[in-house]
């Protein structure tokens, strides 16, 4: 007996039964019947398919997701491993950033606040250890401005290096092996 089953675009036989032969339209079986009996043939069709997914554009849990689930290679869930940690720093190196950001926007506002003030002192007694108390206090603060400026320059190289080599180790995973 000689079955066909039909020929499905992207799809191809697997498992054990092989087709005697291939047409455009069709694979045929050659299958033995012996009088009065029952025969059943079972046509393995699988679909080969490949995902890919763009790492650095990702969030943390879908990379969590794809790690703790059973779908990818050990090799692969330390590579995907290696990304968070990178990510993740990189992260703490922008949260320092905008820590120290907040801060200059803080004292810039103070600053600000003791000018006004010093603009309406007169000239007595008193008010003159107040000027000398505001100068002390704008020294201060410019000293703590330069010093946040640094660490802001710093940190910001740190995290643009830490990017660039986020970046880097991505793309050498998606090269072809």
């Amino acid at each position: 007996l000689v079955i066909e089953h039909p020929v499905r675009d992207g799809w191809v036989l697997s498992g054990n039964t092989k087709a005697e032969e291939t047409t455009t339209s069709a694979h045929r079986f050659r299958v033995t019947v012996a009088p009065q009996t029952t025969v059943t043939l079972t046509v393995e069709e699988v679909r080969p398919g490949q995902t890919q997914y763009s790492i650095g554009s990702v969030s943390d849990e879908q990379v969590g997701l794809w790690v703790s689930g059973e779908s990818i290679t050990a090799e692969v869930a330390g590579q995907l491993r290696e990304v968070i940690r990178r990510r993740t720093a990189i992260n703490e190196l922008s949260q320092q950033i905008n820590a120290r950001e907040s801060e200059l926007a803080t004292i810039d506002r103070d600053q600000a606040r003791v000018r006004e003030n010093l603009k309406a002192l007169k000239g007595s007694a008193e008010e003159r250890q107040l000027v000398q108390r505001y100068v002390r206090q704008l020294d201060e603060q410019e000293t703590r401005l330069e010093a946040l400026r640094n660490e802001i320059r710093e940190l910001t190289t740190r995290r643009n290096t830490a990017q660039a080599e986020l970046n880097r180790y991505i793309e050498g995973l998606s090269a072809p092996a």
